[in-house]
């Protein structure tokens, strides 16, 4: 869960200047901050847009005006009530400022909006003419972003893998004694260490049984 990332919910005492002092806010982050000098867009969000948005209730994305995105009651642990995003009140928040009211007790990270949502919010602020030509660039970065396909994560290596990488820690005296042990040639333990023969039952256990003996005798400097 990452605080600073796109869909990041964050409460703030912001003062809007109008006399009424410092209020308790939420926002959500729209992007994620890729370069030093970026910036994050942060929306503001409320519960009294049924007035504000009275055309735009329909749906949860505010079509065709697109000023704002509805969560409904409970959607989201954050909003117990409906909520609107609102990209009519988006504004650029740098990564400094947000920590520096964190450490002022001033704002607070709340959660993540679901993983569907955070892609609903975005594609809705992509239509929105606050938007457009202003912080639009950094959303659309985000959400391919988070569209692009994830790096699936390395698999780990094979029983067999792991024993050839010992096997050949050894030097070819050892590993010729190896295959003596084993009852195998040569040519049998290639192509069982490089996958091209599948093992026999017991196989591994039996060869880590055979390098262990080795390893105990073998005057072998290559041997780790």
């Amino acid at each position: 869960m990452n605080p600073y990332g796109t869909g990041a919910v964050w409460w703030a005492n912001i003062d809007f200047k109008d006399g009424a002092g410092e209020r308790k806010k939420f926002l959500v982050l729209l992007n994620e901050i890729v370069e030093p000098a970026d910036f994050f867009v942060a929306a503001l969000t409320t519960s009294q847009g049924a007035k504000r948005y009275s055309g735009e209730t329909t749906a949860a994305c505010g079509c065709p005006a697109c000023q704002c995105y509805r969560i409904e009651p409970k959607e989201e642990k954050c909003f117990p009530i409906t909520t609107w995003v609102q990209f009519d009140n988006a504004y650029p928040l740098r990564r400094e400022k947000l920590d520096s009211m964190q450490r002022a007790g001033d704002a607070g990270f709340l959660q993540m909006l679901a993983a569907d949502r955070i892609r609903a919010v975005l594609k809705c602020a992509l239509k929105s003419p606050d938007l457009a030509g202003k912080h639009s660039a950094q959303v659309s970065r985000a959400l391919k972003a988070l569209n692009a396909p994830k790096a699936q994560p390395p698999l780990p290596p094979s029983p067999v893998a792991r024993l050839k990488a010992k096997f050949d820690g050894h030097a070819p005296e050892c590993q010729r004694m190896f295959g003596e042990l084993l009852k195998r040639t040569a040519n049998e333990l290639a192509s069982i260490l490089t996958e091209k023969t599948p093992p026999h039952e017991g196989f591994v256990d039996e060869a880590h049984t055979a390098l262990e003996l080795l390893s105990a005798e073998c005057q072998c400097t290559k041997a780790s």
